[in-house]
């Protein structure tokens, strides 16, 4: 259960409206801010609920829904972008993980270059940036084309050919206009001009003067910034924007269940799963959250490796080999790890233990002095995980097996386990 507490703030040419989730219990997490464009508050409902344990803010636009745009207001994807600055800044919860979709993860490009001490990590989901693809000049040609119907025409018309441009898969051809245009019944839309002019998004979003991001600023952001894409609609705008985000900022973009759209379910995306989207929108976030060293425990190092990956940390890991870490000498063990982890406080550097099960499994029975030795060396990594506070640590589990480590260490289970329960030894 979250209390939900709503306000309003006067900006330069508009009354923006915002909520704030708070948590029933104090939170360990950062806060996030949902942001989209022109979808407001009410479309990210089902994706909110699934994350009653933090603040959440989630905001309307200007001119969408709740917020009003003044009568001599006007609308770019910098003053979107300055406008969650704002958001933020007044509800004194920052610096905030942000989760972009759509127009709002393309204009969240501007706030975190003009603004990054807001943000920690920005996860931004199908950002349709057709100023960075190949056929950009034809993007704008038939955005063009989509406004002047919408002038001429009205809603159902233009919208038609919105649909069916977010549904072409692949660059758009030269002839692309050419084409005949679609009926607005084929997608249960009025043919019928009602005379309104003021939809959000063919009024104003599609208005928007095309949006080009700071592509050098966001490669040396400070800011962690992971390009994300659906698992469905491969090759349509918005999809490819994001894989061409990522392309610029040399990364993987971070895959997400369902389509443009997987945190809800619609008409347009009737199977989208809101959980699993909010699933792996938390490992991607948690898994981020400061850690500076990652212990993978259970599964192939190529699994561990692909959960990393798909969660925008493939790149930044600094790999300790193990084998050259434990020593069969001694005390020797106790001094590679101190100084890997010395080393770890000094640099700032992520650290990855990998398939470190021997080193989170049940002790050695012990049988002679090494043995004793052997599991004093264990405890010792586990006492410098537990006290340092220079160094938060974080365990991914792909397998079921039960762990001792820490109380004060955090482990995510990175799979779906079926079957029996793990072993509650530490109730890990």
């Amino acid at each position: 259960m979250t209390d939900v507490s709503t306000h309003t703030l006067q900006v330069p040419g508009a009354v923006l409206t915002y909520d704030i989730h708070q948590p029933a219990a104090p939170s360990g997490h950062r806060p996030l801010f949902i942001v989209g464009s022109p979808m407001a508050a009410s479309g990210f409902e089902n994706l909110v609920g699934h994350f009653t344990d933090r603040a959440v803010i989630t905001y309307d636009p200007r001119g969408a829904e709740r917020s009003t745009l003044a009568a001599d207001g006007t609308v770019t994807g910098e003053l979107h972008g300055e406008d969650m600055h704002r958001v933020v800044e007044a509800s004194g919860l920052g610096p905030v993980d942000v989760f972009g979709s759509s127009g709002g993860a393309a204009f969240a490009l501007h706030w975190v270059v003009a603004f990054p001490g807001d943000v920690r990590t920005l996860v931004a989901h199908e950002p349709p940036l057709s100023t960075i693809l190949e056929d950009s000049a034809m993007a704008a040609r038939v955005t063009d084309d989509i406004l002047a119907t919408y002038q001429r025409d009205g809603h159902g018309p233009a919208l038609a050919k919105f649909i069916a441009l977010v549904m072409h898969t692949g660059p758009l051809p030269d002839d692309y206009l050419d084409r005949p245009a679609p009926d607005p019944a084929m997608f249960g839309l009025p043919t019928e001009d009602d005379g309104s002019r003021d939809d959000p998004l063919l009024s104003r979003n599609l208005a928007i003067p095309p949006f080009l991001p700071d592509l050098d600023a966001l490669r040396a952001s400070t800011v962690r910034i992971v390009p994300a894409i659906g698992a469905e609609g491969e090759g349509t705008l918005a999809r490819r924007g994001g894989e061409a985000l990522a392309r610029e900022l040399g990364v993987e973009p971070v895959v997400f269940p369902g389509d443009h759209g997987g945190f809800t379910v619609s008409p347009m995306g009737p199977h989208n799963d809101p959980a699993a989207f909010a699933t792996r929108l938390r490992e991607v976030l948690d898994v981020g959250d400061g850690a500076r060293v990652i212990v993978t425990v259970g599964g192939s190092r190529t699994s561990s490796r692909a959960h990393l990956r798909a969660a925008g940390l493939g790149e930044d890991l600094q790999t300790i080999d193990l084998a050259q870490v434990v020593s069969k000498w001694i005390g020797e063990t106790e001094k590679n790890l101190n100084a890997v982890f010395d080393a770890a406080e000094r640099s700032g550097a992520v650290l990855l233990l990998d398939e470190a099960d021997a080193l989170f499994g049940k002790r050695t029975e012990v049988r002679d002095s090494h043995d004793r030795y052997a599991n004093l060396e264990v405890s010792d990594l586990l006492k410098r995980l537990e006290q340092h506070p220079g160094i938060p640590a974080l365990v991914l589990r792909t397998s079921d097996r039960p762990l001792h480590v820490p109380k004060t260490v955090t482990v995510l289970d990175l799979e779906h386990r079926d079957g029996e329960q793990d072993d509650p030894v530490d109730g890990r």
